[in-house]
């Protein structure tokens, strides 16, 4: 009965502490969310992200530090809150989007403005460094107020044309520094500027090497024009590490802007900075009006899945306060209370991000609309009709790529259509949101192209409108190409649907996504390219499409339709030309297939399809977390992430001395090296000169030990097709370009600190050589003469029968000359094609020539490689070339090394080199001085495979010379043996020592398997000893059992050994181990074995071994056997053993591997045994036989053995 009660007692505890719980815990509440917001509210970055809103219904606020926010139940506290309140009946919205931000800025205060009085000087000469500091002396400066420059008409102070650099100082004062939580530097500049902040840099754009004061002379690279004069924004520059040089009280901002060249008709300053608090300090004044300066919100570090996830709210203490599961959300609907904390939740038609809920709720959608006849290619006019399944529903269409609505035109019966044409249909019904849009394209007259087609619907104000349209110069730009300021340069995105086919016309694809202009000058094109991205406010995350047959991937979130850039009026190829021919290189290309494109049902001409390279491509290619990455271009500037890993490595290289061996190392440890070296070789081969200084990306993972590797995009300048110069571009020295300490004149391609990385690397003597062989290898595989031309034809004959089309479309005259037109006739496109032919067929002589006077090479040598047989494997060359081919020649340069490895295929095993180099080692390197020939042979497995034997035990150590317990094994047969996987045991199953992976023993050679290896080095230091352990376990002293297994448990070799007679004894503890008298004896038997001399031979040949095994007295051989003669290789003799069962006769002989019968060393009536003699190499004349590969055959009968034999002389 007590129990009764006190058990009562607790339940009404329990049960009032659910129903009234903490106070402020309670009344905390997730009112509101949006999962795919297209095109609702955005943030501070004019981004949209996924959103959720908090509200407090209570009548106090509440303390929100430490709280947390999560999208997965099992870690509530995901993303916790600053120091930060909910007032009383009040909302906060907060972004979600994995930007990860508990700072919200609600006032900007601008501190400097346009206007303002500031100390400068143009740049005569150089000036201290200490100029950027608060202390130095400005007061012999000139004083005028910004903007300052020249030839924009809009500068209130002007000075002389023809100057390179102007530098720049104003004052402004904080008086309390910890309550900026942003900065923002908006600056209209041209051509390049860096800005300092108390002397620490803060931004730059166009001009040096980042943590580098420029040198007042420096030319700015690339060229950038400014902005405000032409009724556009400053460029804006988020300061990120601000708190490191904000001070309290005087501050000193210091900006140095130049031009590109002293012959430049303009020069810019026009400086604003501002300041973001969380309130506003006192005596504010706001910010600068002529900035759009948004408050900004707090940002999760997750994103919320509009396919539906759970969000939870958690206390300070951890604890569930609130928690709501989102359904899948269509896109602009937020799924929220009825009221403002209320239990009804529905979809909002209407969202209220931070205001009160009061939104409809959404109805259902009528159903899709149903063509009878599918999208796709007719040679004749087509009649269709259209359907919906919901009663009462009413079908709307378009034909010019609009968007159906109420007004558009009403379906009442079969559409004809005869010519190729576009429609969009949606159907609308009584007291149902309209259904979803479906468009279908009708390609007519055209046969299915031997190119996949795309056709692109879109409303034409997406395209069009003056103010909205992305494909139109607008109202405000710049009457000069590339007419900056258009429209077309904004980072505009519309949605739009795509309707993919592959060749031949068989659908592959169809889906809504986003589109916007995409590239750099090529934007002023007629024909743009255009960027497309698979989003959740359209329907689908990814692509799930395989896109690129040549990669295995199947989805997507982004790919991109270009124009070809600078090749758009040329062969239209180079660019996709110079990445296929990469094909299985490790180098970071982009997939190439060139597409007939249709837009609103218009021919749109050809576009090449191409991987987009971000964030996606880099994760999809490499793995990883896209948002894990560091990813620059240019001098450092950053794309994602963070510089710091690249900075640091770029300052080593360039102060450490690099032919040091560690120094190497280390750089090899930061970045890919032999990416970089194939990515330099590329683009020097190719003579791309719209690079280093330009089209320059390059990317780590940020995980530990993430290097840095470089991705080739862009690269249409070369292949002849844009050379700066004139006459033919395969005879330029790019190399020279790319190495040189200085900015080429006339060129904006190869600035000092573009070049600094391979100059610098090319002191060390390996990146050198490796580096002159991937020329040599790219030339005779990737840029072989006759395949390029080959590949080039190719294209042509696939791109030639829709280029008349394109030409007529696209043909205009050109923004460089009124009196031509594009290409003049389809005859110029063949005459760049031929270009292309010619650099192909040229190239690689001048590129031979430009390397040997660059290294002081003395000549080009040839390389003969076979592999015999043919089947049997392949050469590796410079661990960059596989040779799969035989026979195979190539070009390389004298005095260069070259390393060779062979690699067996499956069922056959490396048997040695021949030729000019003769050695049974895999992996050689040859140093050539003429023609080189040199043969891989391998041999089936099965004809000689290795054999493992256990041939030293160390089983009780003398104590004089502990060692610990070690057993020997030897591969005795001619191929190696991987014993990744293999066990070694004791008689107690057990105990079992594990091999590790990459454990080999080369046919020969020797492994030592030891219990202490600390112990055993310290007795046996030399290097040459292989040596494996720990070993868990010990051997018997008194007698115990070795054993073998491979991989799959099958046992190799097994010994049971003793220690008293018919045993050795001495190797109990004396001294000795136990040897195995010979690699060919049973070693079951105790009479194989004897004691060994001193303390054993780990890791050498057994101390009485003479390379025949005598059977011991009274036993004969059980077979009939050829031994492997030893040593092999061999120089001067070399001795052969061999047994027989019984009498017989037999023939003993040797034989070149082309048959002829060098020496026959024995041959007659034989007695049964064992049996040696010696070969010293030398043919039945006497004479010394040469170098290579030789047979002993040893023949009985019918019975026959055979072992190959290396001679080196």
């Amino acid at each position: 009965m007590k129990y009764s009660r006190l058990h009562a007692a607790t339940l009404f505890l329990l049960l009032l502490a659910l129903l009234c719980g903490p106070a402020s815990a309670q009344n905390i509440l997730i009112n509101e969310a949006m999962s795919s917001n297209n095109a609702f509210i955005t943030d501070e970055e004019g981004d949209y992200p996924d959103w959720l809103e908090l509200y407090n219904p209570g009548d106090t606020a509440v303390d929100l530090a430490n709280w947390g926010l999560s999208d997965k139940k099992g870690t509530p506290g995901k993303w916790l809150f600053p120091q930060v309140s909910i007032g009383p009946k009040s909302w906060m919205l907060i972004f979600a989007d994995s930007k990860d931000r508990k700072q919200a800025v609600a006032h900007w205060e601008t501190v400097v403005r346009r206007g303002q009085v500031w100390r400068y000087r143009t740049g005569a000469s150089a000036i201290p460094a200490s100029w950027i500091q608060p202390g130095y002396d400005d007061s012999a400066w000139s004083q005028g107020s910004t903007g300052i420059g020249f030839g924009d008409n809009d500068d209130a102070t002007t000075i002389a044309s023809g100057i390179i650099s102007v530098f720049g100082r104003i004052a402004f004062t904080v008086a309390d520094p910890a309550a900026v939580i942003g900065m923002i530097l908006d600056i209209d500049y041209d051509d390049g500027f860096v800005a300092w902040l108390n002397g620490v840099e803060i931004a730059r754009a166009n001009l040096g090497q980042n943590g580098v004061q420029p040198a007042w002379n420096l030319a700015a690279n690339p060229d950038h024009e400014a902005n405000i004069y032409r009724g556009m924004a400053p460029d804006r520059f988020t300061v990120a590490n601000f708190r490191e040089a904000l001070t309290s009280g005087r501050n000193l901002l210091a900006i140095q802007v130049h031009n590109n060249s002293t012959t430049s008709s303009d020069l810019t300053m026009i400086p604003f900075l501002s300041l973001g608090y969380s309130t506003p300090p006192a005596g504010a004044a706001g910010s600068d009006p002529r900035l759009v300066l948004t408050s900004t919100h707090m940002h999760t570090n997750f994103a919320i899945s509009a396919s539906g996830e759970t969000l939870l709210l958690s206390s300070a203490a951890g604890a569930i306060v609130d928690s709501v599961t989102l359904p899948s959300l269509a896109t602009d609907v937020s799924y929220g209370r009825v009221t403002d904390g209320g239990a009804r939740w529905i979809h909002a038609k209407h969202p209220t991000p931070g205001a009160a809920n009061n939104s409809a709720e959404v109805a259902e959608m009528a159903a899709a609309v149903e063509f009878s006849k599918s999208r796709g290619f007719y040679q004749q006019p087509v009649s269709f009709t259209m359907s919906c399944a919901t009663p009462g529903a009413v079908i709307r269409f378009t034909r010019d790529g609009g968007e159906p609505d109420s007004l558009s035109t009403l379906y009442s019966g079969p559409i004809n259509i005869g010519q190729t044409s576009v429609i969009r249909a949606r159907a609308f019904a009584p007291g149902l949101d309209p259904g979803p849009i479906i468009t279908h394209s009708f390609v007519l007259g055209q046969p299915p192209a031997p190119l996949p087609v795309i056709s692109l619907t879109t409303d034409p104000r997406n395209l069009w409108d003056s103010e909205y349209g992305i494909y139109v110069l607008g109202t405000s730009y710049t009457n000069e190409d590339p007419y900056y300021g258009a429209n077309f340069w904004e980072d505009w995105e519309r949605p739009v649907h795509i309707e993919f086919f592959e060749p031949g016309g068989n659908p592959g694809f169809n889906q809504d996504a986003g589109t916007r202009i995409f590239g750099g000058w090529s934007r002023a094109r007629s024909q743009k390219s255009m960027a497309f991205f698979a989003r959740r406010e359209y329907g689908k995350e990814e692509f799930n499409y395989r896109i690129f047959p040549d990669l295995p991937y199947e989805n997507y979130h982004s790919f991109i339709l270009r124009n070809a850039g600078n090749d758009w009026d040329r062969t239209f190829i180079a660019d996709g030309l110079i990445h296929s021919r990469l094909k299985g290189i490790d180098l970071d290309r982009q997939a190439y297939r060139p597409c007939t494109v249709y837009l609103n049902g218009e021919y749109w001409g050809i576009l090449n399809l191409r991987e987009k390279v971000n964030e996606h491509y880099l994760a999809q290619h490499h793995g990883g977390d896209p948002d894990q990455i560091d990813q620059l271009e240019l001098n450092g500037n950053v794309l994602e992430g963070s510089n710091d890993h690249y900075i640091a490595l770029r300052d080593f290289i360039a102060s450490k001395d690099l032919t040091k061996a560690e120094n190497y190392a280390w750089v090899q440890s930061q970045m890919e090296v032999e990416n970089f070296i194939t990515y330099q070789a590329v683009q020097i081969y190719t003579d791309n000169r719209d690079w280093p200084g330009n089209n320059i990306k390059y990317w780590r993972p940020q995980t530990e030990g993430g290097r840095w590797r470089w991705i080739l995009f862009d690269t249409e300048w070369g292949f002849g097709i844009n050379a700066y110069a004139s006459g033919n571009a395969y005879a330029y020295n790019t190399l020279a370009f790319a190495t040189s300490p200085t900015q080429t004149p006339g060129l904006h391609g190869n600035p000092p600190w573009s070049t600094l990385l391979l100059r610098r690397l090319l002191l060390n003597p390996d990146f050198k050589r490796s580096f002159i062989n991937r020329f040599a290898d790219l030339m005779n595989s990737a840029y072989r003469e006759t395949a390029t031309v080959a590949h080039i034809d190719s294209l042509e004959s696939l791109l030639s029968g829709d280029m008349t089309r394109h030409y007529d479309k696209w043909r205009q005259q050109v923004w460089w000359s009124s009196a031509r037109l594009w290409w003049n006739s389809m005859d110029s496109w063949y005459g760049y094609i031929r270009t292309l032919r010619d650099f192909a067929l040229n190239r690689p002589g001048y590129m031979r020539a430009h390397l040997m006077q660059k290294f002081a090479i003395t000549s080009v040598v040839s390389l003969r490689l076979f592999s015999d047989p043919a089947q049997g494997g392949e050469i590796l060359l410079n661990d960059f070339l596989p040779v799969r081919s035989s026979p195979w020649s190539g070009s390389y340069f004298s005095g260069v090394p070259v390393k060779l490895t062979a690699r067996p295929a499956p069922g056959y095993i490396f048997a040695g080199w021949e030729g000019a180099v003769i050695s049974s080692d895999p992996t050689l390197e040859v140093t050539m001085t003429g023609t080189t020939t040199i043969r891989a042979r391998f041999i089936p497995a099965g004809e000689q495979a290795a054999r493992i034997v256990i041939n030293e035990i160390n089983y009780k150590s003398a104590d004089s010379h502990d060692s610990e317990d070690w057993v020997e094994l030897h591969n005795s047969g001619l191929a190696g043996a991987d014993l990744s996987g293999w066990h070694l045991k004791d008689d107690a199953d057990d105990h079992d020592f594990l091999f590790p992976a990459n454990t080999l023993i080369e046919s020969g050679g020797y492994l030592v398997v030891g219990r202490d290896t600390t112990k055993f080095r310290k007795l046996f230091p030399q290097k040459s000893i292989r040596l494996a352990g720990n070993l868990s376990f010990g051997l018997s002293s008194g007698g115990d059992q070795v054993r073998l297994f491979d991989a799959e448990g099958a046992l190799i070799d097994s010994v049971a050994f003793g220690i008293t007679s018919p045993w050795p004894a001495a190797a109990a503890g004396l001294g000795p181990t136990l040897e195995l008298r010979g690699p060919a004896l049973d070693n079951e038997l105790a009479a194989s074995w004897a004691a060994s001399a001193g303390y054993g031979t780990p890791g050498a040949q057994n101390s009485g071994y003479n390379g025949v095994e005598t059977p011991p007295s009274g036993q004969l051989p059980e077979q009939f056997e050829l031994m492997q003669n030893w040593p092999n290789p061999f120089n001067a003799t070399t001795r052969i053993a061999f047994t027989l069962p019984a009498p017989a006769d037999i023939r003993l002989q040797i034989f070149s591997v082309q048959g002829r019968c060098i020496r026959t060393l024995a041959a007659g009536r034989t007695a049964a045994g064992a049996h040696r003699l010696d070969w010293d190499g030398r043919d039945e004349a006497g004479l010394p036989a040469s170098s290579g590969l030789y047979l002993c055959l040893l023949q009985s009968g019918e019975a026959q053995q055979v072992k190959r034999m290396l001679l080196l002389r």
